[in-house]
């Protein structure tokens, strides 16, 4: 049985996002952000993010992730997809605003959908759950990762 998130430590969601995203589009390479703070640590991941990615033909490649391979261009919505479904994470964690942008809930639903057979693997999302039929895009989102709302 996977942790409830609510008990997951902000510091190590935090290394988490920081890093998961940029190995896993094998574009940049294992960073080592042991010693960094959260600002270095986002610095230095952003900095090998554009100088991978801004070479000729990178969001061309195909890369391989938990769940198949992809062109770059595609594998980047699930770095993004990871901050959006971990920032209603950590607002809920802490009681803030959990709403989240409309298009970008969308976006990463419509990556993650046609993909929802191998994202059942362990360690990627639980199982869905059924959204409300009156359900908004990001009630959807957070029912096809399995959050409860």
């Amino acid at each position: 049985m996977r942790p409830r998130r609510d008990y997951w430590r902000i510091g190590r969601s935090r290394d988490r996002r920081a890093t998961h995203g940029s190995k896993a589009l094998g574009a940049i390479g294992a960073i080592d952000t042991n010693d960094l703070d959260l600002q270095q640590t986002w610095l230095a991941v952003r900095a090998a993010a554009q100088t991978a990615l801004s070479a000729p033909g990178a969001l061309r490649q195909t890369v391989t992730l938990p769940f198949g391979e992809m062109p770059a261009e595609q594998g980047l919505s699930f770095p993004r997809g990871d901050v959006l479904l971990h920032s209603w994470d950590l607002a809920r964690a802490l009681g803030g605003d959990m709403r989240l942008n409309p298009q970008a809930c969308a976006m990463v639903l419509g990556v993650l959908t046609p993909l929802d057979a191998g994202l059942r693997n362990p360690g990627i999302f639980g199982p869905k759950l059924e959204a409300a039929a009156n359900a908004d895009v990001q009630d959807q989102l957070l029912a096809f990762v399995g959050r409860r709302v």
